[in-house]
């Protein structure tokens, strides 16, 4: 009996120290407006592809790529961000769109931590392009 309550207590410490999840207003000011992609790491982005992403109240994000609109699904942390379930359309588009809208999905898919301000949003990724930065759009 004292093992299995030893163990149950055990388990219970194991949950409490995993991924906390966030304070609802901690990350209220990047919901419900539109962040377009200003620099995706050592990769030149063309600034005539416009590139962008929103984050909405119910834990789901959308956006366009370049080409293609596409959605999927997060989670805030206390210590970062997990998104995943990332899907989109399939339009297909000029080779040098699809290549920057494929590399920026993929960093987007492997985030594991952002920063914010008002008007300024980086999201860190286990991707090999590691830091994606965003700028508010304008007009909101």
């Amino acid at each position: 009996m004292y093992k299995f309550l030893c163990f149950g207590l055990l388990v219970l410490l194991l949950i409490s120290c995993g991924k906390s999840k966030e304070d609802p207003e901690a990350f209220g000011n990047i919901r419900g407006v539109t962040w377009q992609l200003s620099d995706m790491g050592d990769k030149a982005i063309d600034n005539n592809i416009i590139t962008t992403l929103v984050f909405g109240d119910d834990n789901k994000i959308s956006g366009n790529g370049g080409c293609n609109n596409y959605f999927g699904t997060y989670d805030l942390y206390s210590i970062g961000i997990t998104i995943s379930d990332i899907g989109s359309t399939r339009k297909m588009c000029s080779e040098e769109i699809m290549e920057q809208e494929m590399t920026y999905l993929e960093i987007l898919g492997k985030a594991k931590s952002i920063k914010f301000n008002d008007y300024k949003l980086e999201i860190d990724s286990t991707a090999e392009i590691t830091s994606i930065k965003f700028i508010q759009e304008k007009n909101q």
